[in-house]
């Protein structure tokens, strides 16, 4: 008889960050060795989403969102790491489990872990590659479903986008937003488009191209900035899902956070 591993998470400590950065670089290698798909032309090149082999990182994330070790038998062989875009609405940023212990149902436990120290929340998102078929049968097996895709700055890593609803929801429609440091979730429809312009980001240096926009639902519509590699995929028409956003009351515009907003482009 095989024996179940035990399977738990821990709150992600500084000093194993340099063990978490190690492993989540294997996994994601691992990842475009294994995980890619065969209709591709060459196979990803190996190589992992901003800061994944990076100690420093870890340590940020571990300050700014809730991240946790996964231990199997008490030996650390992985990490995840999610955000709430609002006490409804968690995001999964990312998982990741050492090679060796792939394929042992630690990921999925883990994930049932994590699901149940947060009971408020009533649907959970995230992206993977749409070049990695591994990934995606494993969040399809956890009963998420696609719901959209994110484009990136680098076209390989364009994110199919998931969701997996616990409980029903429902979202902030525009007539009611009013200015509010709380980060919200919504969705509607691009009707306009400006043209592109630079802009200097808060608390940053330098300048990012970005477009003016306007987002409607069936109850008003409000402005949007728009980052510039998403410009090109934010046609009038096009039907989103903006998370990451707080309201500005001097112009009424949707702000993304630069670091983690995100425009899902909804199917």
């Amino acid at each position: 008889m095989i024996k179940e591993l035990i399977v738990s998470i821990e709150p992600a400590r500084e000093a194993n960050a340099d063990i978490l950065a190690r492993i989540s670089k294997k996994a994601f290698h691992t990842d475009a060795e294994l995980g890619s798909s065969r209709t591709l032309s060459e196979p990803p090149i190996p190589g992992g989403p901003p800061g994944y082999d990076s100690p420093d990182f870890q340590k940020y994330m571990m300050k700014v969102m809730d991240y946790y070790e996964i231990l199997a038998e008490d030996k650390i062989v992985g990490g995840l790491f999610f955000s709430s875009a609002n006490q409804d609405h968690y995001v999964l940023e990312r998982i990741f489990i050492t090679p060796s212990y792939q394929r042992k149902g630690i990921a999925m436990r883990a994930m049932e872990i994590a699901f149940e120290k947060h009971p408020d929340a009533k649907f959970w998102t995230l992206g993977t590659p749409n070049w990695n078929l591994r990934t995606q049968n494993f969040y399809e097996k956890l009963g998420y479903e696609q719901v959209g895709w994110e484009e990136a700055e680098n076209p390989e890593w364009r994110g199919i986008w998931y969701q997996k609803t616990v409980r029903a929801y429902s979202l902030p429609k525009i007539k009611n937003l009013e200015e509010t440091k709380e980060i919200i979730t919504i969705e509607g429809t691009i009707t306009i488009v400006g043209s592109p312009r630079k802009a200097i980001q808060k608390n940053e240096t330098g300048s990012e191209t970005v477009a003016d926009a306007v987002l409607k639902d069936h109850t008003g519509e409000i402005n949007i900035i728009i980052k510039g590699f998403q410009i090109p995929y934010m046609t009038p028409g096009t039907n989103v899902r903006v998370e990451y956003a707080t309201v500005e009351s001097s112009s009424r515009k949707l702000m993304l956070d630069w670091k983690y907003g995100r425009i899902i482009n909804l199917l």
